[in-house]
């Protein structure tokens, strides 16, 4: 069992953190590296895609070869 104090403890770090990224990203130095991570996000979402669509067509070159055992 998780004691109150521990609760109370992460309750409060996670305020801290909150409050610190809060002010960071207020920044210009934490806005240029939020736009930085946004454009990260973006191309890895973009790759997925890319790599989902290469692996959905090798799925269906295999389902429809005539070589199927």
């Amino acid at each position: 069992m998780i004691s109150k104090e521990k609760i109370i403890g992460g309750l409060i770090i996670g305020a801290v953190a909150g409050v610190a990224a809060a002010i960071f990203f207020e920044t210009e130095k934490g806005k240029e590296v939020l736009e930085k991570i946004k454009h990260l996000a973006a191309e890895t979402v973009e790759d997925i895609a890319e790599r989902w669509a290469r692996i959905e067509e090798r799925i269906g070159d295999e389902l429809l070869s005539d070589d199927f055992e």
